[in-house]
């Protein structure tokens, strides 16, 4: 049941629901927040139209995403790199007034929070302002997301903090890798750009640590797990069988107990835990903003796969495309529309948080049965 009482059937893959009659039902939750420009597919690429129906771009690309933090589009687009004669995929930003943020392309750009998104050029990394100014005077071979009022970087070996200014200050000279010392490189995949390598103890347990640019250890000790967090530049991490959040630094910014859900990371600034048994969430400062919540229904990667995770009883349930009932079809199309972290879940009402971290009731259903029956 929604909170205007009327009810609806979903209609999958056109994302909106309908009355009774077969009339679409306009529903505001499916418009809180949405862009400036509009998206235009022109034929096999993407362009972009103001209000009037003019193309903001000379020339339409080939993929482009909506950054609704910002109110601005990632770009990307191929050109011809004049070394190898070969087509290169560069990316740039469009601005909310239709203007390219740089007159330059980068190899990969990424949001970052608090007003950034990191670039990549040259192979090397930097932080990019929504003024189209650079944090740091030199690009370095790792950069983390900014947070508020610092980042960190790491540039031949050397772990610094980074200000608003652009000013660097050195944390410590990061240790050489040595295989005999820190254990061998285990993981073939990469994890926010770097490579994980584990170690066995005297009693063959396993120790786990992580390579900047194959050259330098980055903790200085190594951990009985590491986990993704979605943010470049915080780790989740367990030493005796206790979770924490870290940083770079090695600071730890959760001073509680909590448990990570097996598939749980950073989804636009929050993550799942669990604390005794009732689920919340936390910033990418380690501060608990919502906590005593009984389920919750999430979409991984903000959505850019079909896929919704029911967290409940300390385990998970998977939705994959066209799994569950309405009320999971809904609840996926209103997270990746609006931009929504999840869904959670206490007394049998479901709510949201909204851009101001509100929570806001948006229907009841009994978590048991939210994946049953046609219709709301």
């Amino acid at each position: 049941m929604f909170t205007d009482k009327k009810k609806r059937k979903f209609v999958q893959y056109k994302g909106w629901c309908i009355d009774d009659n077969g009339e679409p039902i306009k529903d505001p939750l499916m418009e809180l927040k949405g862009p400036t420009l509009q998206k235009y597919i022109d034929y096999y690429a993407f362009n972009l139209i103001d209000k009037k129906g003019h193309k903001i771009l000379s020339k339409s690309v080939s993929w482009l995403e909506y950054v609704v933090s910002y109110d601005l589009y990632i770009v990307s687009d191929f050109f011809k790199d004049d070394l190898s004669d070969k087509n290169k995929r560069l990316s740039n930003v469009v601005t909310r007034e239709g203007k390219l943020l740089s007159t330059e392309w980068f190899e990969n750009i990424t949001p970052s929070y608090c007003g950034y998104l990191r670039i990549k050029r040259n192979g090397k990394y930097n932080l990019l302002d929504q003024h189209g100014h650079f944090l740091l005077k030199n690009d370095a071979e790792f950069v983390s997301d900014y947070f508020g009022n610092y980042a960190y970087c790491c540039r031949d070996g050397i772990l610094s903090i980074v200000f608003p200014d652009g000013r660097e200050e050195t944390v410590r000279t990061l240790e050489v890798f040595d295989e005999s010392r820190h254990g061998k490189i285990k993981s073939t995949w990469r994890i926010l750009y770097l490579k994980a390598i584990c170690r066995n103890t005297k009693d063959k347990k396993e120790e786990w640590n992580y390579l900047v640019n194959y050259k330098n250890v980055l903790f200085k000790q190594h951990y009985d797990k590491l986990n993704a967090s979605g943010i470049q530049g915080l780790y989740f991490v367990w030493k005796n069988g206790e979770a924490k959040l870290i940083n770079m630094a090695e600071n730890v910014l959760t001073d509680y107990s909590f448990k990570l859900p097996p598939s749980s990371y950073f989804v636009f600034g929050h993550a799942i835990i669990e604390i005794e048994g009732k689920y919340g969430l936390i910033n990418y400062l380690g501060k608990i903003v919502f906590h005593g919540y009984s389920s919750v229904l999430w979409a991984p990667q903000g959505g850019k796969l079909w896929m919704m995770i029911l967290f409940r009883n300390s385990a998970e349930r998977h939705y994959y495309h066209g799994q569950g009932g309405p009320y999971i079809h809904y609840a996926h199309e209103f997270l990746i529309n609006n931009r929504i972290v999840c869904l959670l879940e206490k007394d049998n009402i479901w709510y949201y948080p909204d851009y101001e971290n509100n929570l806001v009731e948006l229907f009841v259903c009994e978590p048991e049965s939210i994946d049953a029956g046609n219709s709301f």
